[in-house]
Parts: structure tokens; C-alpha cells; sequence
């Protein structure tokens, strides 16, 4: 996993996704490589059967240094994965590139929370004073039976 020490959501998703991960898979094979550090190499990519890069700056830099590499960007706007995707062509005839951008429907946010969370009750967001969606929030949400708990920002 491709990740920036200095953006302290990048360790708690790395924390989410090993702890799904280690459900299927027992024992996985999983390496954290930090771009923040001055020490960074580009060599380990090609060693992984995949690379997974969380947000767009750690996604830029595996798409530049991953060369044929597989790479699955996350958490990663859709327009900027694309940008990327042309500013970075893979190399390589063996080189696949997919991405789970955070641009998605509501319904499928939500089901996205469900199936990483099963336990969950309660959802916690941060919404923009023009979100214009909350009702529909509620109700996805409800049916699933979660509960929001949201801050509007921005007032």
C-alpha cells in the first residue's frame, strides 16, 4: 500500500482495509510504502502482485514511478484519476490501472459503509452547507439502520 505518513487518514484506512483484508485472507503479504519519506523507492512496485495508492498524491506518484505495476488507486476524485491516468500512461503491455474514486452515487456510499462496517450503527460526516442531499442521506441510510451524525462545514 502506497501512503503519505502525513496525512494521518491514510494509517486509519490502511488499519480499515487490513483488518477487512485479514477476513478472507489469514495471514496476507500486505507492504507500506510511505512517499513522505526522503527514503521512498520506486523499486518495490514492481515486486507486488498489487499496489494499492490511497488519495491523489500518493496515486500521482505510483502512476509515475509503478511503471507496468498493477495499481489500484483510492480515494481519489474520478476527474483526477483520469487526469492522471493521461499524464501517466502505463508502461508496459502487462500494466492494468483501476481506481475507487470517492465521487460515488450516495446509494453506493452508503453501501460501501454497510459491507466494510457491518457492525456499524452510527455514520459520522463532515457536509458542505450546500449539500442538498441530506434527506436522501437519512433514508439511504436508514434502511440500512445507520444513523448520521454530521457537522456542516463551511457557514
Amino acid at each position: 500500500m502506497i501512503y503519505s505518513a502525513d496525512q494521518p487518514l491514510h494509517e486509519q484506512f490502511i488499519a480499515l482495509l487490513e483488518e477487512h483484508i485479514k477476513r478472507f485472507i489469514p495471514t496476507p503479504d500486505i507492504h507500506l510504502l510511505d512517499i513522505s519519506s526522503n527514503h521512498t523507492t520506486a523499486i518495490q512496485l514492481n515486486n507486488c502482485q498489487l499496489n494499492v495508492s490511497i488519495g491523489t498524491k500518493t496515486s500521482a506518484w505510483a502512476m509515475e514511478h509503478a511503471g507496468s505495476a498493477p495499481l489500484l488507486a483510492t480515494l481519489i476524485p474520478r476527474q483526477s484519476y483520469l487526469t492522471l491516468n493521461n499524464e501517466f500512461p502505463v508502461r508496459g503491455a502487462t500494466g492494468k490501472r483501476g481506481a475507487i474514486v470517492i465521487d460515488q452515487p450516495l446509494y453506493r456510499q452508503v453501501n460501501l459503509i454497510k459491507l466494510l462496517f457491518p457492525e456499524a450503527r452510527t455514520v459520522g460526516t463532515l457536509l458542505s452547507k450546500n449539500f442538498t442531499q441530506q434527506q436522501l442521506l437519512n433514508q439511504l441510510l436508514s434502511q440500512h439502520h445507520l444513523k448520521l451524525q454530521s457537522v456542516i462545514i463551511g457557514e
